[in-house]
């Protein structure tokens, strides 16, 4: 008997050492298997925090297409509408060149009827009859009056020449007289010598008193004589002084006629060179006439193509406008779309995160549940001794809860499993839809250089049509130098001024009202992303929270592992004893 009870003891000590054995194999393996669910939910945590960050740079990403999109969208409206008030510029400036044009035509139209009604043919024009007429009366006084004044100048070297011939006359007689004078007296002088050589020759026989009287009278006649030469030379000296001072006088007004001759040549040669010059400048008057009316005809047909061009850029800049409105509608749509399915993604991330805390919870629960009723079973069998026979129909109950146990181990293993494929499912379409999105960007960029540079093509454009306007222009201003500008288009320039200044600000109120609206839709946008930034601080909390439980979960376990190895110290000091 006491050999049969130690074996019942023994074998109950066996019994019991297995079911603590057991007990403790299936506690260390529910704590693998909870130390691999909580790795399992770190990793999960883990992931999830990928999944975040995924979720933060996708959401960045499209902040920061969004931001581009709307600075592109700001730069495309300035340039809009630099484009636009460029075009209305040139509207203006092309509506006031034209009315400047139609002016001018009914002033060359007149000036042409007043040309051909003065028969001017190839000069033209009212303003250059006024002034042939006023250089022919200039020409005509300055002509009249040298002819006046070379009448005049006439007379008087008639009346010179009259005087010079009547003292060349009066000159010849005095010199015919002193002529005449001389060749009496020399003959008397040779008469006298020839008397007094015969008088010499006889004085040998004459008498003394023969002799002297007849010296007496030959002194007598000798002084006679030279009182009558003298007389003689005194006359022909008054007569030279006479000559002389005509001769002068002949010779001043000689030197007066011919300057005033040569003045009168002079100034008729510069009459000749301003009737020259005034004929050259009528016929270059004519020729830019010409030219201005061919000038003309070409502006007429440059306006005609500048506005053909500003019609084709005006359709290209509306088909190009219509088309990035579309683009504009698209992208905007394609970003909705993508935010709406970053929120279905958070919300299904949300989910799953939820599902698994609450699979984490039932497996911690049941974990607990098994080790406490293990616990409590060996309590149990600490306690009461008399159940061992029990015991095999409870290692075979724990048996069968511990297979249950790893079959749904392993069914949470499988369906962990899948949610790890179909979250890397989830994780590879992200990535695709962040590439797609990087190549709708890089889609959007190529779009906006060949934007930029169709607008570069327009400004080039735009840039040769103003320069034809200025050519334009300056072939305009030769024309109207000599014109003045009018009153009443002074007024009309008033009232198209007050006009564009009205629809100036009809635009300007337009263009405050779409500012207004793009103000709300970013306000809408800040929202928005305010919101999710919230529902983002949220699940972190969430996450901080669930990850304090783990930690909790944990020190829970490790207590029940040293609660587990304290009770097996107790089982073996009691088996010992």
């Amino acid at each position: 008997m006491p050999i049969i009870a130690e074996t019942a003891t023994i074998i109950q000590q066996l019994e019991d050492a297995s079911t603590t054995i057991m007990a403790d194999e299936t506690i260390t393996e529910l704590q693998i298997e909870l130390k691999s669910a909580v790795a399992l939910a770190s990793e999960i945590k883990s992931e999830n925090d990928d999944l975040k960050r995924q979720l933060e740079l996708a959401n960045a990403f499209s902040n920061a297409n969004l931001q581009r999109h709307a600075e592109w969208k700001e730069v495309w409206k300035k340039e809009r509408e630099a484009l636009s008030m460029r075009e209305k510029q040139l509207e203006r400036e092309e509506a006031k060149w034209k009315a400047r044009l139609e002016d001018r035509r009914k002033e060359m139209d007149e000036m042409d009827m007043k040309m051909i009604n003065s028969n001017y043919v190839g000069v033209g024009g009212a303003g250059l009859s006024d002034l042939v007429k006023e250089i022919q009366v200039e020409h005509a006084k300055k002509t009249e009056g040298l002819i006046n004044e070379a009448t005049k100048w006439r007379d008087q070297c008639y009346c010179s020449r009259k005087s010079c011939g009547e003292l060349q006359a009066r000159l010849d007689e005095l010199q015919g007289r002193f002529d005449r004078a001389a060749e009496s007296s020399e003959k008397e002088i040779a008469l006298l010598q020839q008397a007094l050589a015969e008088h010499i020759d006889g004085s040998d026989k004459n008498d003394t008193v023969s002799s002297s009287s007849l010296e007496v009278a030959l002194t007598r006649d000798l002084k006679e004589k030279d009182l009558r030469l003298a007389k003689l030379l005194y006359e022909v000296n008054c007569t030279r002084k006479a000559r002389d001072d005509v001769l002068c006088a002949y010779d001043e007004l000689v030197a007066s006629h011919l300057s005033e001759r040569a003045k009168f040549s002079q100034e008729s040669a510069a009459l000749e060179a301003k009737n020259q010059t005034l004929d050259r400048r009528i016929e270059a008057i004519g020729k830019d006439l010409a030219q201005a009316i061919s000038s003309k005809e070409e502006l007429k047909e440059s306006l005609r193509r500048a506005d053909k061009e500003l019609a084709c850029l005006r359709e290209s800049v509306i088909v190009k406008e219509e088309g990035h409105q579309q683009h504009i509608e698209q992208v905007s749509k394609e970003a909705l779309q993508t935010e709406l399915k970053m929120k279905k993604q958070l919300a299904l991330v949300n989910t799953m995160l939820v599902e698994e805390r609450e699979k984490t919870k039932t497996l911690e629960r049941q974990c607990l549940e098994t080790q406490e009723y293990a616990l409590k079973q060996i309590s149990d069998l600490a306690r009461d001794p008399k159940q061992v026979d029990d015991s095999e129909e409870n290692l075979l109950i724990a048996r069968d809860q511990i297979c249950k146990l790893e079959n749904t181990i392993t069914d949470l293993q499988c369906e962990m499993k899948r949610h790890l494929s179909n979250h890397l499912a989830e994780v590879q379409r992200l990535q695709h839809a962040c590439e797609s999105c990087h190549k709708d960007l890089n889609y959007l960029l190529l779009e906006k250089k060949e934007t930029e540079r169709d607008a570069a093509a327009v400004r080039e454009k735009l840039a040769q049509s103003q320069k034809i306007l200025d050519d334009s222009k300056s072939s305009v201003q030769k024309l109207e130098n000599g014109c003045q500008a009018l009153r009443d288009e002074r007024l009309k320039l008033s009232e198209k001024i007050d006009n564009l200044n009205n629809e100036n600000e009809a635009l300007r109120e337009k263009i405050r009202c779409a500012l207004e609206d793009v103000r709300l839709l970013k306000d809408e946008r800040e929202n928005a992303v305010g919101s999710l930034q919230q529902e983002i601080g949220r699940i972190n909390n969430e996450l901080e929270k669930e990850k304090r439980r783990s930690e909790a979960y944990k020190s829970k376990a490790l207590d029940a592992h040293l609660r587990s190895i304290k009770a097996k110290e107790v089982l073996d000091s009691l088996c010992n004893k």
